[in-house]
């Protein structure tokens, strides 16, 4: 094509991202090019202030996206992209340490501290109303991230509730549910110790999990007894439109 020549407006993919976990390798993220993540472009170029330098965007190349306050707020997204970025390529680490820290943080809450001192019902109606107050902190994704691993350490790889669908595709409840229990079977382990300050102890972290494994088991047993009456709702139904369409 010619330069003269116009071309088509088209999306063009910038970013790519492969979980490698379920095949038992690492993870990846492929970005278009490392000057998106090169410093003078994001908080300025000190090569602006060198002797001679007229350019009149000088005051904009020196401080980058610093420069307004709209471009502040922009690098504050891209800050939170690098920090995605990090936490995507390292799962695990220090994920107790940040779902720990998430939990301490619900539980230290008006809302959410009233509730939990005169809540008296399950695990799941405690974890979704914490999941209101959970986002307001971080991303959904990045609190699925969180809450999860604990799961993953007793249920089999090849059964674990995956965000995707994989081959044999989703898992059988979603991951924001598993989640929600998750949280709410933490808050309420956490009711049961004497401060916050215990989850910086071992033992502390062991009950939070224990709680988590609580909550989680009791959305299962629900949706358990749930998956146990349909089945005999569809069993008689298959009976009847079998014998309707002989």
């Amino acid at each position: 094509m010619g330069d003269n020549q116009a071309s088509n407006t088209r999306w063009t993919g910038t970013i790519g991202a492969y979980d490698g976990r379920r095949a038992g390798v690492g993870r990846v993220v492929v970005h278009s090019t490392w000057h998106h993540v090169f410093d003078i472009n994001l908080i300025g170029d000190n090569a602006a202030n060198r002797p001679g330098f007229t350019d009149p965007r000088a005051a904009v190349w020196r401080q980058g996206f610093n420069a307004s306050p709209n471009g502040q707020r922009v690098l504050g997204q891209i800050d939170q992209y690098f920090r995605n970025i990090v936490h995507w390529l390292s799962p695990g680490i220090g994920v107790t340490r940040r779902f720990n820290g998430l939990v301490a943080q619900l539980a230290m809450s008006h809302h959410v501290r009233e509730v939990m001192d005169t809540h008296r019902g399950s695990a799941l109606q405690l974890g979704a109303y914490a999941w209101e107050h959970a986002i307001r902190l971080l991303p959904p994704c990045s609190i699925i991230e969180l809450s999860l691993p604990p799961i993953y350490e007793v249920i089999p790889i090849e059964r674990r509730p995956w965000p995707d669908p994989g081959p044999e595709g989703r898992w059988p409840i979603p991951p924001r549910q598993m989640s929600q229990a998750a949280l709410g079977g933490a808050l309420q382990a956490l009711t049961e110790m004497q401060s916050v300050d215990e989850l910086t102890e071992e033992h502390g972290s062991r009950r939070l999990r224990a709680g988590v494994h609580r909550g989680v088991n009791e959305l299962i047993e629900q949706e358990f007894r749930r998956a146990e009456v349909a089945l005999k709702e569809l069993t008689r139904a298959r009976s009847a439109t079998s014998d309707a369409a002989a």
